[in-house]
C-alpha cells in the first residue's frame, strides 16, 4: 500500500491545515455544531382513533383533520379494548395507546407511527396493572407522556419517554383519585392538564403538572359548575394555549381554559349532537387550530360513529367533519400535530 503522507508531504496530524480547518471546527463549515440534535419532522395533519367499548375494539381509523371526510382504514391494536386513552409526541409521528378494559382491566401500552397506517406493536406496561377510564397528554416534541386516574378513583399519574420502548414509570398524584377524566396540554410549554372525574360523585376539578418534572398535580381552577361531569374529551392548540374540554355525561357543552393561566373554565360552545357528550374521544391539529370528537353515545344511548369539528381558537359550536368506518364508545385518539 501506498504511503499517501509520503507522496503528499504532510501527515495525518497535518490534513486539517491542509484545508485550513480543524476537527472542532467541521461543524462551522455547514453551520451546525458537530453534536447537533436533528429538527424533529414536519408536524403532521393526521387523526388516528381507535378502540370501542363493544365489537370492533382493535381497529384504528385515520383521518387528515384540515379536510373533512369519512375516515380510513389504519390497522389494529396489538389488543382490543375500551375505556383506553392515547397521545403522541407531534412531529415525530408515534402515538401510543394505553390501559383499557377488555373482561377484565389492561395494563398494556401499543405504539403506531401515526404517518405510516400499519398495525400496532407492543411498547410496554403501565406501573399500575388496572388501569381504564383514564386519560392522557405530552409535552409534544419534548416526547414525555403523562396518564391518569383510574378506575379504582386512583389518583396515580405515570409518564413514559414516547419515542422510547419501555415500562412506564411514577410521576406523582393527582389532587383528587379519580377516572372519566380527560387530559390535554400547551405541548413544549409543558404545562398538562386533567379536567373533570368521577370517584363516586361527579367532580368539577381541574389540576395541572409540569409534564418535564415529575411531581404532584395541583389546583388549577373548576369546570363549569353545572357542567361538571365524567367521560368527557378535551383537546388544544398546543403552544397558542387554549384548551378546550368537551361533553361531559350525556351533554353537548363544550367549554375552554387558557392552560397557562391558572383559572375557571368558560363556556365555549356545543356540540352537533345535543346529548352526545359521554363515552367521546378527541384530538386536535394545534397549528391549524382545528379539535376533532370522535364517536359516543346519543340522546338514545345509542354508540354512533359521528366525527364533529370546531374551531379552538374561535368560541362557536361544532359541525360534521364525516364518519368513522365503525361506530365507537370509549375510544382514545391522538395526532401527529
Amino acid at each position: 500500500m501506498v504511503d499517501i503522507s509520503k507522496i503528499w508531504s504532510v501527515n495525518i496530524s497535518s490534513v486539517g491545515k491542509l484545508f485550513i480547518t480543524s476537527k472542532s471546527s467541521i461543524g462551522k463549515i455547514y453551520n451546525v455544531p458537530h453534536n447537533a440534535t436533528p429538527a424533529p419532522p414536519d408536524p403532521g395533519d393526521r387523526g388516528v382513533v381507535g378502540g370501542n367499548s363493544g365489537g370492533n375494539s382493535t381497529y384504528l381509523d385515520y383521518v387528515t383533520i384540515s379536510t373533512t371526510g369519512n375516515a380510513s382504514n389504519f390497522g389494529n391494536l396489538v389488543q382490543g379494548r375500551g375505556d383506553l386513552t392515547a397521545t403522541a409526541n407531534g412531529g415525530y409521528h408515534r402515538g401510543i395507546f394505553l390501559g383499557g378494559y377488555s373482561g377484565g382491566n389492561i395494563n398494556r401500552i401499543d405504539y403506531i407511527t401515526i404517518n405510516s397506517p400499519s398495525n400496532a406493536v407492543d411498547f410496554g406496561d403501565l406501573v399500575v396493572l388496572n388501569r381504564q377510564h383514564i386519560g392522557a397528554t405530552s409535552n409534544n416534541t419534548n416526547q414525555r407522556g403523562i396518564t391518569a386516574g383510574n378506575a379504582a378513583s386512583s389518583n396515580v399519574i405515570e409518564y413514559v419517554t414516547i419515542s422510547t420502548t419501555s415500562n412506564a414509570q411514577d410521576f406523582g398524584d393527582l389532587t383528587v383519585g379519580r377516572y372519566y377524566l380527560a387530559g390535554t396540554s400547551n405541548g413544549t410549554n409543558n404545562r398538562g392538564v386533567f379536567a373533570h372525574g368521577y370517584n363516586g360523585s361527579i367532580l368539577n376539578v381541574i389540576d395541572y403538572v409540569n409534564i418535564a418534572s415529575a411531581g404532584n398535580a395541583a389546583d388549577f381552577g373548576d369546570v363549569i359548575a353545572t357542567s361538571a361531569g365524567y367521560q368527557p374529551a378535551a383537546v388544544s392548540n398546543l403552544t397558542s394555549g387554549r384548551g378546550v374540554l368537551c361533553g361531559y355525561n350525556s351533554s353537548s357543552s363544550m367549554q375552554y381554559i387558557t392552560i397557562s393561566s391558572l383559572s375557571n373554565a368558560t363556556f365555549f360552545g356545543l356540540l352537533v349532537s345535543k346529548t352526545r357528550g359521554r363515552n367521546i374521544s378527541g384530538c386536535s391539529n394545534g397549528l391549524s387550530n382545528r379539535g376533532l370528537i370522535f364517536g359516543g353515545q346519543n340522546e338514545f344511548s345509542q354508540t354512533i360513529n359521528e366525527i364533529e369539528y370546531f374551531a379552538i381558537n374561535t368560541l362557536g359550536n361544532a359541525a360534521d367533519f364525516g364518519d368513522m368506518r365503525y361506530v365507537r364508545q370509549d375510544s382514545a385518539a391522538t395526532s401527529n400535530s
